[in-house]
């Protein structure tokens, strides 16, 4: 989970880059902001499980799924299907 937030965190670096003039995406791929936020929290509590459980499930886990319906949304325009 931590790798896939590093690499989520870097691919929205380059593709920030390519989306300069589209405001909307911008704020999209910003929001993960918050995601890394709880990451944050749940790695302080690295020795305490209960808590960890917590936050990945009430906390951490629900706000990923918000941002990654917010990204497909947002970006269902640059796809080709």
């Amino acid at each position: 989970m931590i790798h896939a937030f590093h690499e989520i965190h870097f691919a929205h670096l380059t593709v920030s880059e390519f989306l300069k003039e589209d405001q909307k995406a911008l704020e999209a791929v910003v929001s993960f902001q918050i995601l890394e936020d709880h990451m944050k929290d749940f790695l302080k509590n690295e020795n305490v499980l209960s808590e960890q459980e917590r936050i990945l499930e009430y906390v951490l886990y629900p706000a990923f799924v918000r941002w990654l319906r917010e990204i497909q949304n947002t970006f269902k325009p640059y796809i080709v299907h």
